[in-house]
């Protein structure tokens, strides 16, 4: 079968969540070099508080933390994973 040049992923669209405004800028330009500006969103954390990231329900189908939930209280790591199930 024929992929896309991207792994065959090309109905997927990538979101970033991140409070560091330089991991912003990289995803930023590794995602929209990679995938397209169309596929591709990313937002500012500014005040820390993950609680308001909008997420509507049934709206993702896989979630990826790199380097995140271990510097959260277990408290609220165990919270962020029961919100994936």
């Amino acid at each position: 079968s024929q992929t896309d040049g991207d792994g065959g992923c090309s109905n997927l669209f990538w979101r970033g969540v991140d409070q560091s405004p330089k991991m912003v800028e990289k995803f930023k330009e590794r995602c929209v070099q990679k995938f397209g500006a169309g596929r591709c969103s990313i937002e500012l954390l500014e005040d820390g508080d993950a609680a308001t990231v909008r997420v509507d329900k049934g709206s993702v189908d896989r979630f990826v933390s790199t380097y995140c939930l271990d510097l959260l209280s277990e408290d609220d790591m165990y919270r962020v994973l029961d919100l994936a199930e």
